[in-house]
């Protein structure tokens, strides 16, 4: 069970990644190549309440983030770049989670990066073939100008834009990851004051004292 100060910790969690998500929709966190994708800071922020609060609380924390962004316009498809935006936070979240008990941090950070990579590719397959397939040629339009070829071949298009869609979230799970833990390790401080809410969860597994 959650108790009071872990409730009232999501609920800043979760409106402060909302927060940043919105302020940092800048051209400067766009992803080049494919201009529709960002660099969501926000996702620092549900990260850090993960590594401080833990699993449970953490998927609190990202629902708070979905559903308040879900209410601004300006999506490339509203609902679905929003929740593709979630699985991509829970998927760093599952990979890292679950290599945690290993103890050694590039462990945990190469399972979340493995682990975003491996679902966003099974999402960005359903969301440009399955349900947006109108999408998909666009998408591959952009790239292939960025890059400066052209590309006719239907498998050489697929491989192109998916090769880029996996970058992306390879970057986007470093920085997601690295970032929080960095923050953890120079700021011992917070480490006290958040386990004044509770032992704080990564504790249990990496040492941020100093």
């Amino acid at each position: 069970m959650l108790n009071a100060k872990e409730i009232a910790s999501i609920a800043m969690f979760g409106a402060l990644s909302a927060v940043i998500t919105t302020v940092t929709n800048l051209p400067i966190f766009h992803f080049p190549p494919l201009p529709f994708l960002r660099f969501d800071m926000g996702e620092i922020i549900d990260f850090l309440a993960f590594l401080i609060l833990g699993p449970l609380a953490s998927v609190f924390v990202v629902i708070i983030h979905f559903l308040v962004i879900s209410s601004f316009p300006g999506a490339q498809v509203p609902f679905a770049s929003q929740a593709m935006k979630a699985a991509s936070i829970f998927s760093t979240i599952l990979g890292f989670m679950l290599v945690t008990k290993i103890k050694k941090e590039y462990v945990a950070v190469g399972g979340a990066l493995l682990s975003r990579v491996a679902i966003m590719t099974l999402a960005n397959y359903l969301f440009f073939l399955v349900f947006f397939p109108a999408y998909f040629g666009s998408s591959v339009n952009t790239l292939t100008k960025f890059l400066g070829i052209s590309l006719s071949d239907y498998w050489s298009r697929f491989f192109i834009l998916f090769l880029f869609l996996g970058i992306f979230n390879a970057i986007h799970a470093l920085i997601t990851t690295l970032v929080p833990l960095y923050i953890l390790k120079i700021s011992p401080q917070l480490v006290r004051v958040a386990a004044s809410i509770k032992p704080v969860w990564i504790t249990k597994y990496l040492n941020f004292s100093k």
